[in-house]
């Protein structure tokens, strides 16, 4: 819809005494354009109470004929239609708090980033610290990259309430954009307060242990991977990426364990069945070591040197 552009007008006429409104394509099509949908959950872009203004007349006015009408496509979650109804109402009442408020929130919603950051702006002209639009203003520059406006943005809000309503979404918008934009260093005592703050959340614990990770503190990382790990359903890249953390001496359990729960799911990576064969050898598990072997002399292109290793054995 992009490179389509409906004005709206709404004209009136009289016939014998009646006025006769004309409306433009763009309301038409809001008003009674319904495509057939399965509604999911209700949205908290617009309250579900009526907007109400004085009438000078009978008729409502256009622009709230328009408002209504994209209100009712949020309610049905034609998110699209709506966002080019508010764009529509923008262009001839750019003024309204409230709408503003409900369009940028759509254009969230569709990802539409570069718009956003118009109307945020434009909301926080007039009202420079609201939390609820800092946050927003946050999130867009975040997602565009500005990493710099994010950070302040955020840092707004975690300066003036750290515990507060939005407090929580603060600290992780300025942890994340401090991490997006090479500042790990300022980015992991945060990363260590979101874990604090949400102690079930397995994406911020990886992500804090990767951190650790680079910042070499090894045993530090060692203790979040094992928190990882008790997770049946983790993510066979976290797997992957423990097993060289347990290689220390005194560790053997583990790492066995982490080796052998990866080569579940990738029984032909070769690297880690090496290894367990290794340890098998080691300790004198010839059982298991035989099974890794008659696995590779089924599997391996190096059927021989597999064959020659079991024979001695």
């Amino acid at each position: 819809m992009g490179n389509i552009s409906f004005s709206f007008v709404i004209r009136k006429h009289t016939a014998a005494g009646v006025k006769i409104l004309f409306f433009s394509p763009i309301i038409l099509f809001v008003l009674f354009f319904r495509p057939y949908c399965l509604f999911a959950s209700e949205t908290d872009i617009t309250p579900e109470r009526d907007i109400s203004v004085v009438l000078f007349g009978p008729q409502s006015p256009d622009w709230k004929i328009l408002w209504d009408g994209a209100r009712n496509l949020v309610r049905e979650e034609q998110y699209d239609l709506a966002a080019y109804a508010y764009g529509q109402l923008f262009s001839i009442k750019p003024n309204i708090e409230e709408a503003n408020w409900e369009y940028c929130k759509i254009l969230l919603q569709i990802e539409d980033y570069k718009t956003a950051s118009k109307i945020i702006s434009l909301l926080l002209e007039n009202n420079p610290t609201k939390n609820e639009y800092l946050l927003v203003a946050g999130q867009v520059a975040r997602r565009q990259g500005q990493f710099a406006d994010a950070e302040r943005f955020y840092g707004l809000i975690f300066e003036k309430s750290p515990t507060g309503k939005y407090g929580d979404a603060a600290l992780e918008g300025l942890a994340y954009s401090l991490r997006s934009h090479g500042r790990k260093e300022l980015a992991f005592p945060l990363m260590q307060q979101l874990i604090i703050r949400n102690p079930g959340d397995n994406k911020i614990l990886h992500d804090f242990a990767v951190d650790a990770v680079f910042f070499k503190q090894f045993s530090f990382a060692r203790n979040l991977y094992q928190k990882l790990l008790i997770d049946e359903n983790i993510d066979e890249s976290v797997i992957f990426e423990a097993e060289s953390l347990f290689v220390e001496e005194g560790l053997e359990k583990e790492h066995t364990s982490i080796l052998e729960r990866y080569l579940k799911s990738h029984p032909d990576y070769l690297p880690f069945r090496m290894k367990l064969m290794v340890r098998n050898e080691e300790n004198g598990d010839y059982d298991d070591l035989m099974e890794h072997l008659a696995f590779l002399i089924e599997n391996s292109d190096q059927k021989v040197q597999f064959l020659l290793k079991a024979v001695d054995v």
